[in-house]
């Protein structure tokens, strides 16, 4: 069976980072989950997926540090308003 509320709670959250995403230059998911006042597993997680259907691009944010490197995401130029 499908839980409907966890199904429309991803939605809602693709849609919520989708325009937080419209009004950003490019964002880490630390920094959208912070904005939006989500985990931040959950800010990655839905950047990814709009990533990985096409809607955002992505690129390795330059930082000093060691460690796993940290992407930061924008709306494509298609489907982001001029």
């Amino acid at each position: 069976m499908i839980d409907l509320s966890r199904t429309l709670d991803e939605v809602q959250g693709r849609v919520k980072v989708f325009y937080y995403l419209v009004g950003a230059k490019w964002s880490t998911a630390q920094e959208t989950s912070e904005d939006l006042s989500m985990s931040r597993s959950q800010a990655d997680r839905l950047l990814r997926n709009l990533y990985e259907v096409g809607v955002a691009e992505r690129r390795k944010r330059k930082t000093k540090s060691p460690g796993r490197p940290q992407y930061e995401y924008r709306i494509k130029p298609p489907f982001k308003p001029d």
